[in-house]
């Protein structure tokens, strides 16, 4: 009788395991992932706007709740005034004109004109209301100066023999 009461108890807790650990494995997690789909121009010019198109994927899962998306301001990056500063997406709920599934977030960023030549950090913080704290994401931004060291300006014309002298002033 003891055997049968022992067969049966481990029986219903063997079953309702499987239960409880079949509807985790279904219920969709909160795989949020962030990438940089787009800059203009190429490469970021010191002391110009510079346009940046950011990719949030998994926000199909209801389990995200509501997604929060910015971007961090540091040197030599400043978001512009027009620029929106934060986007929140209520996740599960959000499908882009194709119906997909993914969110793009636009910024317009001024690069600071003393930026240095070469790859810059630029930070994007988001975060899950599933999950609470935030997530920041470093992207390199590469920043060329294109800017010339000289001058040149016409010195002299002469219109009898079509020649042109030319003067360089240099920095």
């Amino acid at each position: 009788m003891k055997k049968n009461i022992l067969f049966i108890i481990v029986s219903f807790l063997l079953f309702i395991n499987i239960i409880f650990l079949s509807s985790i494995d279904e219920a969709p997690s909160c795989n949020l992932q962030v990438s940089l789909v787009n800059q203009d121009p190429y490469p970021a010019v010191p002391g110009s706007l510079l346009k940046l198109v950011f990719q949030v994927d998994g926000i199909e899962s209801t389990n995200c709740k509501d997604v929060e998306l910015s971007l961090v301001e540091s040197f030599p990056f400043r978001l512009d005034p027009s620029s929106e500063k934060t986007y929140q997406i209520k996740a599960g709920t959000y499908n882009n004109q194709d119906y997909k599934t993914f969110f793009q977030a636009p910024f317009k960023v001024l690069v600071d004109a003393d930026a240095s030549d070469g790859e810059n950090i630029l930070e994007i913080k988001y975060r899950s209301s599933a999950f609470g704290g935030y997530v920041v994401k470093q992207f390199k931004i590469e920043v060329k100066d294109f800017k010339t060291d000289f001058e040149v300006f016409v010195k002299d014309y002469d219109y009898s023999t079509q020649t042109l002298d030319l003067n360089f002033k240099y920095w």
